[in-house]
């Protein structure tokens, strides 16, 4: 029998620190290594200024969104609302992202079976 240990993130902080969108965005975007504005703005295609104003003063734009959650992983959901997993993570993808070390045909099949309880 095989144990698959899983790291687990905890996060302990003030409800009111993340309290709106662009505070969400800012926190996403220094947790996910991007040290400055004009780093994530390249990554969007914005100019460092129109980024700011998403840190700042304004929700990010829904177009956007996807391509922020493409580079920080944290979960739109969360980003636009504050509630929920942060990276919108799931029992189900948490054991999925395990099974990917497994060789191939026992991945296959133990997908499969994920797969269906899913539904």
């Amino acid at each position: 029998m095989t144990q698959i240990e899983t790291p687990v993130m905890v996060f302990s902080m003030n409800k009111d620190l993340l309290d709106t969108m662009p505070k969400r965005v800012k926190f996403a975007r220094k947790e996910a290594g991007f040290n400055s504005q004009a780093e994530m703005a390249k990554k969007l295609g914005k100019t460092r200024e129109a980024y700011a104003w998403y840190e700042t003063s304004s929700n990010m734009p829904i177009e956007d969104l996807p391509k922020f959650h493409k580079e920080t992983k944290f979960s739109i959901h969360w980003l636009i609302t504050g509630e929920g997993d942060m990276f919108g993570r799931n029992k189900f993808q948490d054991i999925l992202d395990e099974l990917d070390k497994l060789d191939q045909k026992s991945l296959n099949a133990a997908k499969a079976v994920i797969k269906s309880l899913q539904s």
